[in-house]
């Protein structure tokens, strides 16, 4: 019996064979195997099958819901509810819908739900199938291609403003230094100097962050070993760690390179870990946990990105995850963390994770955020994996 699947009851093994060459659980298996959440509801109107999908989206193991009425499966969920009941009064017709599945954990998952009357040969309704399409990487590609548009117009912005800015600062600088020159036996007027020097300066790199995310530069892809990378990036991160801070890895030797560029790879971590300590400045018992995996997402990899990583169908990928147990990030600010100057901190500047999700879109892949309610953050980083 496969993983998610039905005891050997009658109610399950009502399901049709195609002929004798196929086993007995043969479309169990199928259904099992399918990326769509699929749910069967049997003519008492109770939950018949649940596939691992369906598990997944909801939060629900089988033996949670198996055998239970489809309204108590999905008390929390009521939206479903009446899509079933509007199945089961119109009969044989279609009932479809979207909005967003809560699971038990509070976790949200936007769906497209397609609920169907299974009928025999005779028209007979021998129960419903509900189809569950997760919507999150739809979601995804829309918000990316909004952030390319955001990304275009401020690149017209930046270029327009980066002559009329540079050369000024430039000489303001050069202005600043001579009067700190000139005043070195004034102790308040070096430090007002400095100072000026100090914002300048800030001021400038701002301004090369937006040039560098309004027109990245050119990549250049070559195999990349992800854990030399971040070895080398945390060689230079652990030191500035908050006090009673600690920085946990956990790699899977195993995973194959990736293709990549190196030193935008390394900004990217550089830029996670920089925000993770960030956020357990003020713990003291401080966690930033760093690991690698390999999951296969169909839905993500993008045509564009076929012809280098391979065929969509394979869709591997290399997740980098980095989690840490600070105060976590608040629902309202979740959606816009990606938003060029965007920030929740006094001294941010709103562009690192802007800079840090489109380096990851150059490579074929992307960054998602959870935040799970008093959990802390977790950035997952997706990067194909170099075809074998």
């Amino acid at each position: 019996m496969g993983r998610g699947m039905a005891p050997r009851t009658k109610k399950t093994a009502e399901l049709p064979t195609a002929s004798a060459d196929f086993p007995s659980d043969y479309w169990e298996h199928t259904l099992a195997s399918l990326e769509e959440g699929i749910i069967i509801i049997d003519r008492e109107e109770r939950i018949a099958f649940f596939n691992p999908t369906a598990q997944h989206l909801t939060g629900l193991s089988y033996a949670q819901v198996w055998h239970k009425p489809y309204t108590q499966a999905f008390a929390v969920n009521s939206w479903v509810v009446k899509i079933v009941q509007r199945t089961l009064v119109s009969g044989h017709s279609r009932t479809a819908g979207e909005g967003e599945l809560q699971s038990r954990s509070r976790r949200s998952t936007p769906v497209r739900l397609l609920c169907s009357p299974i009928l025999n040969g005779e028209g007979v309704r021998l129960g419903l199938i509900l189809v569950l399409h997760d919507l999150s990487h739809q979601r995804e590609l829309a918000e990316e291609v909004q952030r390319e548009d955001r990304l275009a117009q401020l690149g017209v912005v930046a270029a327009g403003l980066a002559h009329d800015i540079k050369n000024p600062l430039a000489g303001i600088r050069g202005a600043a230094q001579l009067l700190q020159d000139r005043v070195s036996t004034d102790p308040s007027a070096v430090e007002y100097a400095t100072v000026m020097i100090r914002e300048i300066d800030r001021l400038s790199s701002l301004l090369e962050q937006v040039l560098r995310l309004s027109a990245p530069p050119r990549l250049e892809f070559w195999p990349v070993n992800v854990h030399k990378v971040l070895t080398d990036v945390l060689l230079l991160e652990r030191a500035t760690a908050p006090s009673g801070v600690k920085i946990l890895t956990h790699f899977d030797p195993s995973l194959p390179d990736v293709l990549g560029d190196e030193a935008q790879l390394a900004q990217v971590f550089r830029n996670l870990i920089k925000n993770g300590l960030q956020t357990l400045a003020d713990r003291q018992d401080g966690e930033l946990r760093i690991s690698t995996r390999m999951v296969t997402d169909f839905h993500l990899l993008r045509s564009e990105e076929k012809g280098r990583h391979g065929s969509a169908r394979r869709g591997r990928f290399l997740v980098i995850d980095f989690a840490d147990n600070g105060s976590g990030i608040t629902a309202e600010h979740l959606p816009r963390l990606f938003t060029p100057f965007f920030t929740t901190k006094s001294q941010g500047t709103g562009l690192g994770l802007a800079v840090s999700q489109r380096i990851a879109a150059q490579h074929g892949g992307t960054i998602r955020v959870e935040s799970p309610p008093g959990q802390g953050a977790i950035f997952h980083v997706h990067l194909p994996v170099t075809p074998l």
